[in-house]
């Protein structure tokens, strides 16, 4: 990911939020780009996407604020259908509905449903603390991070048709995870992530656990339930080296194969 792709000159427009307004309407086919300077004291605010090609940016500090995404067209279209075989990439190169830029977070909530682009909600360089993130029914990934160093607190995905959580580039802790009816990975950490998550349950998926490309990933008590692999390390792209995976107190129930690694990685398993 380039973030010197992201381009603001085309198709976008400005939605100027304030501390009156609570919900916004999303409904038309721009990018909409908005910052969160002049919204102090707002606990609640709602984006309601009503037309399938609009994307959101969002900037700034975000405090003690609870963000609600909703996707009015969750049917999937015709529409729809076209824009998902033009690529994953938008006309401002975003891959996210929501996308986080350049963002602080304190006690943030954040809650996402019905959503069909690349990402549902994509975070990128970004930092603070998440208190809650909850995501439903993503056509492809739910939760995608890069190049940022965030902690969270709660997460909890349910249906995504790619992977629940996609971490690259950046330093991450999540110490409370329930991933289910992850359709490739539950979780997947690549691109030099450091990564450690505590308390995972993760139920239905290809691949539980997934590090890749020069990442360093530890879990502590994890219980993976129905998928084809726990736990996997290795190398997917040429230009990154080997990865790391420890897992410390895990149960793995119903699956094909505990452990896949190529031949450099390594994998730690202490039951």
């Amino acid at each position: 990911i380039n973030l010197g792709n992201l381009s603001y000159q085309t198709n976008t427009k400005i939605l100027n939020l304030t501390k009156d307004q609570i919900s916004y309407d999303l409904n038309e086919g721009f990018t909409y780009i908005a910052n969160f300077k002049n919204i102090e004291n707002l606990d609640e605010i709602t984006f309601n996407f009503s037309n399938p090609n609009s994307r959101l940016i969002l900037e700034g500090d975000i405090k003690n604020l609870e963000i609600n995404f909703v996707n009015s067209k969750s049917i999937i279209s015709k529409e729809i259908i076209d824009n998902i075989k033009k690529g994953r990439f938008n006309s401002q190169s975003l891959t996210g509905c929501v996308t986080f830029l350049n963002s602080f977070f304190e006690n943030v909530k954040l809650n996402a449903r019905d959503f069909m682009c690349e990402d549902a909600i994509n975070i990128l360089n970004s930092s603070g603390k998440i208190k809650n993130i909850n995501i439903s029914n993503s056509l492809f990934d739910a939760l995608d991070i890069d190049f940022s160093n965030i902690k969270i607190e709660n997460v909890n995905i349910k249906n995504a048709k790619n992977d629940c959580l996609d971490f690259s580039a950046g330093t991450y802790e999540i110490e409370n995870l329930i991933a289910q009816y992850c359709g490739d990975k539950g979780i997947s950490a690549g691109e030099k992530t450091n990564a450690k998550f505590s308390n995972v349950k993760i139920i239905f998926s290809n691949i539980a656990v997934a590090s890749k490309d020069s990442s360093k990933v530890e879990v502590d008590n994890i219980k993976v339930d129905e998928t084809e692999i726990c736990f996997s390390a290795y190398r997917k792209k040429k230009e990154f080296g080997s990865s790391f995976l420890n897992i410390k107190k895990s149960e793995c129930l119903n699956f094909k194969k505990r452990i896949y690694k190529d031949a450099s990685s390594k994998i730690l398993l202490y039951d």
